[in-house]
């Protein structure tokens, strides 16, 4: 059952009220955010770029400084520095490409009266009080142009004729000192205003205006005077003093459950770094060193283990350990450990053999079992590698017939892991290993622990 408080809207959950506005290149403390919150429900300050968020999810883009790549389908209000802003596809190729770009220079200060571009009532205002008096003060200009690029073209474009901007004020020559374009084939509108534009929240909430004209659905609401706090009831301004400690608690909460997860996300990448040096190397080592590996494993179960060869003078090599269940004092099995980036080798069994009759000879009787540990099919996916000798049975079966016991690493890896779990205790384990003969297999385990 979903509760009052979900947000469901077209079939999704938790969705956020829109219009959603991402802010780039301006401090999360910056005043024009707490301003821009007031006119937008959702308004999401980017730390970086917009690879940050999932772009399809949100509606428009205010942008201070260079531009970054932007979805064609995000309306955008860019106050650029003087460069490249966007490209823009002219056709199906290519080939034929539209450059809107800042530029600076020395052009004419003559202004055209901004009434006769169709600007509305609320645009024009802002040119003729915020824009027009800060022109005047310039002895240069920052402009924007619309460029053609192709194979022919210089290397900066071609300025085109055709009206690609619409201007918001123009010089008498035609350059735009601030304008809109639309962004690509049924995509959003950009405004683009010069740096020295000063407050830009006047602009945005006259953008979200004329945005909410074009597209209602993803501009369902506009910021309009019954907004402002002058005009408020009681009434609302307490609900909106709930809902900010609302966003400010979420915020909070937010932080705190990102910092958490960097935290984990360590903790894992630590974990996993351990797992790779010290447990899955039962899978992965090809060297020498593998004998160490299982020792440590057989040591987990409670075995005690003796490395022989490390007893012998240099070149007497015998069986690489001899383990001992602390069940049974008089029990002790002889075990090699062998690698391979093939399956187990049956001439294997013929080196412990030695072994064994070896250890006869030397204690007037044959160890209790012959452990061969393998780790076959070395640099392959352990889940993908066959079960030792499992095309060939009948080598298996002698060895078996011998008290001896074939453990593929990757079963002991997964012996281990079950007790680590509390699936199976390590004494059920140690049964386990000294009872078997033949290929040693794990039998399906419950979640409760056995002893």
């Amino acid at each position: 059952m979903i509760g009052r408080g979900t947000n469901f809207r077209n079939g999704l959950i938790n969705t956020k009220p829109r219009p959603r506005i991402l802010v780039a290149g301006i401090s999360p403390d910056d005043s024009f955010v707490t301003g821009l919150r007031r006119l937008a429900p959702t308004v999401h300050v980017l730390r970086q770029d917009i690879a940050e968020v999932r772009a399809d999810e949100w509606d428009a883009l205010i942008c201070v400084g260079p531009p970054q790549y932007v979805p064609a389908h995000l309306y955008m209000l860019t106050v650029p520095p003087p460069g490249h802003i966007e490209d823009l596809r002219a056709d199906s190729t290519n080939e034929r490409r539209i450059r809107i770009a800042s530029e600076v220079g020395h052009i004419c200060t003559y202004i055209r009266d901004p009434a006769g571009l169709g600007l509305d009532e609320e645009l024009h205002r802002l040119v003729l009080e915020k824009l027009i008096p800060i022109v005047g003060q310039r002895a240069t200009h920052q402009h924007f142009v619309a460029r053609q690029l192709n194979a022919y073209s210089q290397p900066f474009g071609e300025r085109l004729t055709q009206p690609i901007l619409s201007p918001f004020l123009e010089t008498d020559s035609g350059v735009a000192l601030a304008a809109s374009y639309t962004r690509a084939l049924g995509g959003g509108q950009a405004w683009v205003l010069p740096e020295d534009v000063g407050d830009l929240l006047p602009w945005v909430a006259a953008a979200l205006r004329a945005w909410k004209r074009q597209d209602h659905l993803r501009f369902p609401t506009a910021p309009g005077w019954e907004t402002e706090p002058a005009w408020r009831t009681p009434e609302e301004q307490a609900v909106l003093v709930r809902l900010s400690e609302l966003k400010q608690r979420w915020a909070n909460a937010l932080r705190g459950l990102e910092q958490e997860e960097e935290t984990l996300a360590n903790q894992l990448e630590a974990a996993t770094d351990r797992a790779n040096r010290e447990d899955r190397a039962i899978l992965t080592t090809r060297a020498g060193s593998l004998v160490e590996v299982v020792a440590r494993f057989l040591r987990e179960l409670g075995f005690e283990v003796e490395s022989v060869d490390e007893q012998r003078p240099d070149g007497d090599l015998l069986e690489d350990l001899r383990v001992r269940a602390k069940e049974d004092p008089n029990w002790i099995a002889l075990v090699e450990v062998r690698a391979y980036g093939g399956g187990a080798r049956a001439r294997d069994f013929q080196r412990i053999g030695r072994f064994a009759l070896r250890f006869a000879l030397e204690h007037g009787a044959a160890p209790a079992a012959r452990w061969y540990i393998v780790s076959q099919f070395v640099g392959q996916d352990p889940a993908t590698r066959p079960s030792p000798f499992s095309t060939n049975q009948e080598d298996l079966s002698t060895f078996a017939a011998d008290d001896g016991l074939v453990v593929d690493t990757s079963v002991l890896f997964q012996l281990a892991m079950s007790v680590r779990r509390g699936q199976l205790g390590a004494q059920a384990a140690r049964t386990l290993l000294t009872r078997q003969r033949g290929a040693f297999e794990l039998p399906v385990l419950s979640t409760g622990a056995q002893e």
